[in-house]
């Protein structure tokens, strides 16, 4: 389906069901697919609005918010959910990422003990300190965490997110390596 499809599928369900919430919140994950992050985020905070409980349009506030450089306008909204007791992982994980690119490592440590007494989920939150330690240049460690959520994805039966995690680390070095040649080229 093309995105203008999409976009009139999105618009005719939402005029037939004004009350669903679901549709509004679907649109602006097709938004956010689009890296139109504005929109997507208007539509988070209207499906909020209209199902406070729901934790799906909560959570993709906390994803998308950052993307647009609103890294404390996530943490309200992640910090909001735990009041409301609408925890979940997404946003533990999203909160690592907001504090690790403001710098809190306190923060980024209460995010990993999270998971620490969860072992079907740890795989998670291995793979964004992988990312993390690889943006810092730590590509070494970036690999053995990578190497850990891979294992921990594999010793909970979840092969599918394993090799994501594989796919994601080669992805990442791949990038280190294109790094220079970008620099150089900038030159």
């Amino acid at each position: 389906m093309d995105y203008e499809k999409a976009v009139e599928s999105f618009t005719e369900w939402i005029q037939s069901y004004p009350n669903d919430e679901k549709a509004v919140n679907n649109f602006g994950s097709l938004y956010g697919d689009v890296c139109r992050y504005e929109q997507a985020i208007a539509k988070f905070m209207e499906a909020r609005r209209m199902d406070p409980g729901d934790v799906i349009p909560q959570e993709n506030l906390v994803e998308l918010l950052p993307a647009i450089g609103k890294f404390d306008e996530g943490r309200a909204t992640y910090e909001q959910m735990l009041r409301n007791g609408l925890d979940d992982d997404t946003p533990h994980v999203n909160m690592f990422s907001i504090a690790f690119h403001q710098n809190d490592e306190k923060e980024m440590a209460r995010q990993i003990a999270w998971f620490d007494e969860k072992p079907n989920l740890r795989h998670e939150i291995l793979s964004e300190e992988a990312d993390a330690a690889a943006y810092g240049g730590h590509l070494a460690r970036a690999h053995e965490l990578t190497q850990q959520a891979v294992q921990s994805a594999l010793a909970v039966g979840n092969k599918e997110q394993a090799a994501v995690w594989l796919l994601n680390a080669a992805w990442r070095e791949q990038l280190s390596r294109l790094r220079p040649t970008v620099a150089k080229a900038k030159l």
